[in-house]
């Protein structure tokens, strides 16, 4: 059965965010009265859940007086073009793809609050994903395989007829959990393909542009 559509995760997939976002933890930090972290231990959590891993970041930190704080950095970043801003490069991979007949999605972990300019179809992200899941609209969250099911079933898909492009492990243990072949991304630098050796991804890139050759061929 051909390939209908293509899912993606967001951060350090589609966009490189670690950094970017590493700067604006700590902005939001020190607004709070908190001491920074330092990249390592940035990186140390880098994936999870930002309620949980902020806890790890700044041990004893409000999370609520947190997130209210990071929000507001977040908006500011969005405004002076700072963050989640998607390459002119990666952003004509997705329109190759649509021009192919390609459905596109984006299946992330982040938060709504953290989500909801992605999905405004005056941003050059969300005009261009037919829907776009965050863990405000999704029942379950990677590496639950069930955070696909809402995907599918509204989509009429089988979990065959597509793929996802992911850069973590736990993106990679929930497509194969789901049946769906995963590719994984390397392309951010901070995975290596070790980090997926028990995963055995179906491909692997080390670019997002590379995908276009992969989904011709499934196609």
């Amino acid at each position: 059965m051909s390939l209908r559509a293509v899912i993606v995760d967001f951060d350090d997939t589609l966009v490189m965010s670690e950094e970017a976002c590493f700067h604006l933890e700590n902005e939001a930090l020190r607004r709070i009265g908190r001491q920074p972290m330092t990249r390592e231990v940035h990186l140390k959590s880098w994936g999870m859940p930002i309620a949980e891993a902020i806890q790890l970041r700044s041990p004893g930190v409000d999370v609520s007086q947190y997130i209210a704080s990071a929000n507001q950095v977040h908006a500011e970043m969005i405004a002076s073009g700072k963050i989640d801003v998607v390459s002119d490069e990666n952003l004509a991979v997705l329109d190759s793809l649509a021009d192919d007949g390609v459905q596109l999605f984006i299946i992330t972990s982040r938060t709504e609050d953290e989500a909801r300019h992605l999905m405004d179809n005056a941003h050059h992200v969300g005009s261009r994903f037919a829907h776009i899941y965050h863990a405000g609209n999704s029942t379950h969250i990677k590496p639950d395989p069930r955070v696909f099911d809402s995907l599918l079933s509204a989509y009429h898909l089988r979990p065959e007829e597509c793929l996802y492009i992911g850069d973590s492990p736990s993106d990679g243990i929930a497509a194969k959990g789901a049946g769906i072949l995963f590719v994984a991304c390397l392309e951010s630098g901070l995975r290596t393909p070790e980090d997926f050796s028990a995963i055995k991804p179906d491909y692997s890139i080390n670019r997002f542009s590379e995908i276009t050759d992969i989904v011709k061929h499934l196609r």
